[in-house]
């Protein structure tokens, strides 16, 4: 039954996103549907993990879950610096007072 609900929220997820960007890559010459289809890609890539990760035994996930917060941890430092770099090279960094 979570299943279906995922699939259901995650379908108007998919349309809403279609019909919040559609004008406006329209007006930039861009296909519409680009982020629609991006979005459906991240859809389809959560429900695979999703029922990857439903397989694994609790106990296993349990064991596992400080390595993952620890990896979770770096790919935000890691993230948040290559985002600060990107900024810096463009010129665009604004610091606040």
């Amino acid at each position: 039954f979570l299943v279906l609900a995922y699939l259901a929220l995650s379908g108007l997820g998919i349309i809403m996103v279609y019909t919040a960007s559609a004008p406006g890559l329209e007006a930039q010459g861009i296909d519409p549907a680009f982020q629609m289809r991006r979005h459906a890609i991240f859809v389809i890539i959560g429900v695979v993990l999703f029922m990857a990760i439903s397989l694994i035994e609790g106990r296993t996930l349990r064991a596992l879950s400080p390595i993952v917060y620890l990896g979770a941890l770096a790919g935000l430092v890691i993230g948040r610096h290559a985002d600060n770099l990107r900024r810096l090279r463009a010129g665009t960094e604004h610091r606040s007072p």
